[in-house]
């Protein structure tokens, strides 16, 4: 009760996005975010039950020097894991079919990994979170058209160079990678519809996940029936497999959702309560 009173007041104008912050127009808070997400997981073999509460804090802000170069900034704070994330980096579009960032940022396959500052960042789910993460880097993104982007970039991690490159085509993305530092590489695919949302992570030797999202009636009933699946390849086993059904809600400045799933692999039903503003 007291974590969710301090999130109450804390998060009350969480959620806005592209706030003018200077007189000159020049830099923008393009996200806020804040969300307390709570659940309780109940085995059907033990008989025992296990809670959690998180809550994530987030904002991003764009600083356009001139036409051509602006430097983007994000924080955000995740307090069921107590990490932080910050991205800093320099983006330069020389014109309208080519853009270039560097510093510390998303790599290209990390893109197909919910925002940070957003409802989609704190609810991320075992299948996304097998997508590389941020690291220090530089990608570039070529825009024959609108709905067409190719990209090509670098990352240091772990000390050593790791190779990206994506394709998109509307609602329809690809990515690959490989790392000098593990020798093996990696490969996503989503796509992202009103209806159904469906992302396909394969990691060299190490697992396999998919995750699925159906929404029923969007403009209705706004339910979504989801399936969140890992294989891991080295033991030859099933290491995540939920399905369930999640409710939709929005009131005002809060939006939000109910979520009834059953854990396959641990046997339980889990439920979710999560509030965003």
């Amino acid at each position: 009760m007291t974590i969710a009173c301090i999130a109450s007041t804390i998060l009350g104008f969480a959620q806005i996005e592209n706030i003018n912050a200077s007189k000159d127009s020049s830099v923008t808070v393009t996200k806020l975010y804040g969300g307390i997400l709570s659940g309780t997981s109940f085995n059907v073999d033990s008989m025992h039950t296990t809670n959690f509460v998180n809550i994530q804090l987030g904002a991003e802000a764009i600083w356009k020097v001139n036409k051509y170069i602006a430097v983007k900034a994000m924080e955000s704070f995740h307090s069921d894991i107590n990490s932080q994330l910050t991205h800093f980096y320099l983006r330069i579009t020389p014109s309208k079919l080519l853009t270039i960032q560097v510093g510390q940022m998303a790599t290209l396959s990390t893109e197909q990994r919910p925002h940070p500052v957003t409802a989609a960042g704190q609810f991320e789910t075992f299948s996304e979170a097998q997508i590389p993460g941020a690291a220090p880097g530089i990608k570039m993104n070529v825009n024959p058209t609108s709905d067409i982007s190719i990209g090509l970039g670098a990352a240091v991690r772990k000390r050593d160079a790791e190779y990206h490159a994506n394709f998109k085509f509307k609602k329809f993305v690809m990515s690959g990678y490989y790392s000098m530092n593990s020798q093996k590489g990696g490969a996503q695919a989503s796509w992202n519809g009103k209806k159904v949302y469906d992302t396909f992570v394969w990691k060299q030797d190490e697992v396999v996940a998919n995750i699925l999202c159906i929404n029923i009636f969007p403009d209705k009933l706004n339910l979504t029936l989801y399936g969140d699946f890992g294989y891991d390849l080295k033991k030859n086993e099933v290491v995540r497999s939920e399905d369930g059904i999640l409710k939709n809600f929005k009131f005002k400045q809060v939006k939000g959702l109910y979520g009834v799933g059953y854990q396959h692999e641990k046997k339980a039903v889990n439920v979710y309560l999560w509030l965003h503003f």
